[in-house]
């Protein structure tokens, strides 16, 4: 695979790749940046792992070449910094060392590294394992999206269930309580109706009270009625931090 096909499969429809590419070495840096922007990405430089450091912070690249061997801050010492310090979104790291040993490889891929090649390295197995890296992000970016996507969807079909579920209980207690309020409504307009020519105090007592039951039986109407526009996404604190759903009083 050429340069030219590399850089046709990199990021069709996006802005061109940022890739970091830090060694405390200048020719190094050189010869990998003439590598990588044959392929059709832009490169930044660092000379050692603090560097880098602080270049991901004002400048998030979309992946990063990274020399073991460095003053200041090593390959690994910069891996775990930045593994702790950007979790999200991923970045895809590829060691780059003068060991071949077993020891030095494992320790760079435990540290958080995602790929190694070792010097002296060919350009064209470089610019293949560059482009791995970006398609793993972009792989893993499309990932990302697509499981957000997925929690909204669950999210608004949990919402959707719980109004269901709100609609249906509030239309039961409307059906069963309504019926038994109207009774009580109904009894109380008899019994004043029978006890308005009457003066005796007992039956002025009486009157007061079956206007007290009314007004209540009125305010539990309105409640079913509120209840049943109320919303079960909008909800407010009772005793206990225990939520309720929240009901508007009536105009």
């Amino acid at each position: 695979m050429d340069a030219t096909t590399l850089k046709s499969s990199l990021f069709k429809n996006d802005a061109p790749p940022i890739v970091l590419v830090c060694d405390d070495n200048a020719d190094t840096r050189t010869i990998i940046r003439a590598s990588i922007e044959a392929l059709g990405a832009n490169v930044i430089e660092a000379e050692n792992g603090q560097q880098a450091l602080e270049t991901c912070r004002s400048n998030l690249p979309d992946a990063i070449i990274m020399d073991i061997m460095m003053p200041v801050m090593s390959g690994s010492e910069f891996v775990k910094a930045f593994r702790q310090e950007f979790e999200d979104p991923f970045v895809p790291i590829m060691m780059v060392t003068a060991l071949s040993d077993v020891e030095t490889k494992v320790e760079g891929l435990e540290s958080g590294a995602d790929d190694y090649v070792v010097k002296p390295f060919n350009a064209r197995e470089l610019q293949a394992r560059v482009v791995a890296l970006l398609r793993t992000k972009q792989l893993t970016a499309r990932l990302h999206k697509r499981t957000k996507q997925l929690q909204e969807t669950q999210a608004a079909l949990v919402a959707k269930e719980r109004e269901l579920v709100a609609m249906q209980l509030a239309g039961a207690a409307s059906h069963k309580l309504k019926q038994p309020i109207q009774s009580i409504l109904l009894h109380c307009h008899l019994i004043r109706t029978s006890l308005k020519e009457s003066a005796s105090p007992e039956a002025s007592n009486v009157l007061d009270a079956t206007k007290i039951i009314q007004s209540e039986c009125n305010a539990l109407n309105d409640v079913l009625v509120q209840l049943e526009k109320a919303d079960p996404n909008q909800t407010s604190e009772y005793v206990g931090k225990v939520k309720i759903v929240e009901i508007k009083d009536s105009e």
